[in-house]
């Protein structure tokens, strides 16, 4: 920011010097009046921009290495502390008509300036707490909670569970990318049931007291140290009754039922339960990694695994993500990406257009934030002083 002034005076006069001091004050004055509204204009939005692209690129980053088997990373922005300096580049002349008894005349310029100077603080997210987060289930009061906050019931369970009783959800894709195809079909269609009901009203979870002769097979969800546990209501409404019977039916729970306990067991469970084993973080992102295209040159030099069934034939993985999550890849910056990446000399990206992809990306944001969130407290590494 800079500011001008340009005026006149005899520089004879013996106040002279006291007139130039003055008026450099005044102006130093009214224009730091200025600065700090005006600099909190300037900067905050491009901090807050430079931040979450950055933050998405580093995602989109780590999801394209486990694509590739190489190793995720995480620096987190801890703080930004922003000095605004300020300075005055000045200028004097004198000058006249000569001649005897002429009178010389001064003038002054200049300009007030200031310089924006950020202080950036990196956290290096790792050692052995956030390892243990990464490698630990979510924790389904957050998957209760991020329904709660409107994100659909297929998406959350198709991301963040691993099996729901006897249904598996593609187990060999929560890590690195397998040889053989996975099993996925049937949570699909379990998934796919329990959002139709949702989206029907005819589903809710309930905490509620467990009753002095009711007993469970395994450990319950709800509040530890208490009576209270989670269940599941299926409504009963005519439209929801063939979803209803086709869950009850896949999950191996009684027919003659619509409240069922969420237990944290999909193993040993009695047919009024619903045992759920949800993923750890690092698995959410290395079954969304099987979303990542990569060109055709690294498949053939096979820098990535190539999934077939049992046949030999080739398994396409947007069998599985293609409406959930898909990375695309191309030799050139593409024009109109979300988010986007260079990797092995490929750009990867996210269409900004692909607002499923986009909807998966921001939920698997949030995971993130929940499972490290409480880790940034850790002393920072590395602090830039930019000048």
């Amino acid at each position: 920011m800079r500011g001008k002034m340009t005026t006149t005076a005899r520089t004879d006069s013996p106040y002279f010097p006291v007139w130039l001091a003055s008026v450099m004050a005044l102006f130093l004055l009214s224009s730091c009046t200025k600065v700090g509204p005006k600099s909190i204009r300037n900067t905050r939005f491009d901090y807050n921009s430079a931040i979450v692209d950055t933050r998405n690129e580093q995602m989109l980053a780590n999801l394209v290495r486990l694509r590739y088997r190489d190793t995720p990373y995480f620096i987190e922005v801890s703080s930004i502390a922003t000095q605004y300096v300020l300075g005055v580049a000045g200028s004097a002349t004198v000058g006249g008509i000569g001649g005897p008894g002429s009178k010389a005349v001064g003038g002054v310029g200049g300009d007030v300036y200031y310089e924006d100077r950020p202080t950036i603080t990196y956290t290096p997210l790792q050692g052995e707490t956030f390892v243990n987060r990464l490698l630990s289930p979510v924790p389904m009061g957050a998957i209760v909670l991020l329904s709660h906050s409107g994100w659909r019931f297929e998406r959350l369970l198709r991301c963040c569970v691993q099996r729901i009783n006897d249904v598996w959800n593609a187990p060999t894709a929560a890590g690195p990318t397998p040889d053989l195809a996975p099993d996925f079909e049937r949570f699909v269609e379990v998934a796919t049931l329990f959002d139709e009901m949702s989206q029907a009203d005819a589903l809710d979870l309930r905490y509620r007291r467990l009753g002095a002769e009711e007993t469970l097979d395994t450990v319950p969800l709800g509040d530890p140290g208490t009576p209270f546990v989670m269940t599941l209501v299926f409504g009963d409404a005519p439209e929801v009754a063939q979803q209803s019977k086709r869950l009850k039916a896949i999950l191996g729970l009684r027919s003659d039922l619509n409240e069922f306990f969420l237990t944290t067991n999909p193993t040993y469970r009695s047919p009024r339960e619903i045992g759920i084993l949800p993923r750890a973080l690092i698995g959410v992102m290395s079954y969304l990694s099987q979303g990542v295209e990569p060109p055709p040159q690294d498949v053939e030099a096979g820098k990535v695994t190539v999934t077939r069934y049992r046949d030999g034939t080739e398994f396409g993985w947007p069998v599985l993500t293609g409406e959930l999550f898909r990375v695309a890849s191309s030799d050139k910056v593409p024009n109109d990406a979300f988010v986007s990446v260079e990797y092995r000399g490929t750009w990867f990206y996210i269409e900004d257009s692909d607002l499923n992809t986009k909807s998966t990306f921001n939920l698997l944001d949030q995971l993130f934030q929940l499972q490290s969130g409480s880790i940034r407290r850790a002393g920072p590494v590395l602090t830039l002083p930019l000048n």
